[in-house]
């Protein structure tokens, strides 16, 4: 985002809407020139979200096993396997188990959730341009 649109209170939508309009030198009534939006979207790229390879449950599993707290666990899961105290082991390893089913559940319905909502379909805006309102793609 422009840097000229911060201020102390934080971005653009924050900023009342006259703010926004002078310091993007748009007027409302004209809106943009079609020149002027082709080179801002040369200048700042699509209004599209980052988009990702598909990832698969064995990936998200592995990043969950990469996981400092599930490596914590199987460490403190040693220590008493070495003395053989097994119920206090198996208790952590379970422990151990619950959480990386628990990690790798949630981060896969959340992947899966994003993936959807990418696939949605495109939005239409409404936009002035040169005086006349136009719907064009959001992106």
């Amino acid at each position: 985002m422009d840097t000229a649109l911060r201020d102390s209170a934080g971005l653009a939508y924050a900023l009342p809407v006259e703010s926004v309009l002078v310091q993007q030198k748009v007027s409302p009534a004209f809106g943009l020139t079609e020149q002027e939006a082709v080179l801002r979207l040369k200048l700042y790229g699509p209004n599209t979200l980052l988009t990702h390879p598909e990832r698969s449950a064995v990936s998200i599993l592995a990043d969950q096993i990469k996981s400092p707290v599930v490596w914590l666990l199987a460490t403190a899961a040693v220590v008493p396997a070495v003395f053989s105290e097994w119920t206090q082991a198996t208790a952590i390893l379970l422990v151990l188990a619950v959480n990386t089913l628990i990690g790798f559940f949630t981060e896969l319905r959340a992947v899966r959730s994003m993936e959807a909502l990418r696939k949605l379909g495109s939005r239409s805006s409404r936009v002035r341009r040169q005086g006349k309102l136009k719907t064009i793609p959001a992106e």
